[in-house]
This record gives C-alpha cells, structure tokens and sequence, in this order.
C-alpha cells in the first residue's frame, strides 16, 4: 500500500515539495498536519500513525487469508507462535501482554532476534494498538467502515468519503478537529489556528 498511496507534489518558492501523501499532508516549511503522539499515549490523532495502522491491518488480513488458504497455523514454540499471530492479526490478550513487556529496541543491542522482538513490540504499541483504539474511539461499532474510508481516501487521495462519514457522526470539520494540529500552517504558509 506505501507504493500506491497518492502523493501531490507541488513547487513552492522554486522548490518541489510534496505536500500531500495519502490522507497526510506538510505545510510548506515540512511539518505534518497532525502533531506527534505522546510517548505513551493508548490512542493516536496522528494521521502517520494512522495511515501506517491502516497499512499493517491490510497486510496483516493479506497474511492471514494467505496463512488460513496454506493450512498454515501457529507454531508450537512461544516465540514462534507469538511471530505468527502479530504477522496473521490473531494477537491475543496474552500476547499483546507479553509484546508490552518487552524492551524497547534502543535497549537491546546487536541485530538478533532480541532485538526483532523488541522492534515488534514496539510497532504493536506504538502504531497497531494505537491505531485499533483510534478505530474503537472514533468509528466506534462502526470501525471496520472507518478502516475502509481511510484505505480508500489514502490510495485514492480524495478524502471526501471520508471526511464526511466523520462530519456525520462527529459535526462539522470533524477531521480538522480530531487531526489538525493547533499551529497548521496552510499551504499558503500562514498559521491557522484550530
């Protein structure tokens, strides 16, 4: 999906930036729409983090309709079996516990698979958690047709659909005010607040 996301270039003071990727975008100075998540935040109103949680959802259904048409299943050995259900999105409680327990990459040296663990770890808390919480916050018992719109708006680049489907259930400039960082600037370059 990072291949086909949309992407919109455009020149600004001579130079080419791009502006908008997926349903993302940079004022003309580079900083993001959205502001980064606190370190140890549950949720996310990241849209980065929200377009990569919507990435690795997808690639994770692809793996496990991949993993259920092969007869593959888990593994036996934990270690094994945890790797399993974080590639297929079969995480139980307990394995998430286990992921949360783990270090942080930066604590682990070397490239082994200490280390792999660690960086998996990671993403679940930082990225897949977070995301599958957004989805729960925002789309509520409708979720998974959150989850689509913002799949659709990322590869399309149009995020009217989208944008609607908030307004709808959340008011008016819903995706401004659940994403839009307080000091945006515009594409022209001015500060907007919101």
């Amino acid at each position: 999906m990072h291949y086909s996301t949309f992407r919109e270039y455009v020149i600004y003071e001579s130079k080419i930036f791009r502006r908008r990727y997926g349903i993302n975008r940079r004022d003309p100075g580079g900083a993001p729409y959205s502001a980064l998540d606190a370190s140890e935040a549950a949720s996310t109103r990241n849209l980065g983090v929200v377009m990569e949680g919507a990435t690795d959802r997808e690639a994770r259904t692809v793996a496990r309709h991949t993993a259920v048409a092969l007869g593959l299943s888990a593994p036996s050995n934990a270690r094994d079996r945890l790797m399993f259900h974080d590639t297929t999105g079969l995480l139980t409680e307990a394995d998430q516990a286990e992921l949360m327990g783990q270090q942080r990459p930066t604590d682990v040296g070397g490239a082994g698979i200490d280390r792999y663990m660690a960086a998996m770890a990671s993403y679940e808390r930082e990225v897949s958690s977070r995301y599958a919480t957004f989805l729960g916050e925002v789309g509520g018992i409708e979720s998974d047709d959150l989850h689509a719109l913002i799949v659709e708006a990322m590869a399309s680049g149009d995020p009217h659909e989208l944008t609607q489907w908030l307004d709808q259930r959340h008011g008016a400039d819903a995706f401004d005010l659940i994403f839009r960082r307080t000091d945006w600037r515009g594409p022209d370059g001015t500060t907007t607040k919101g």
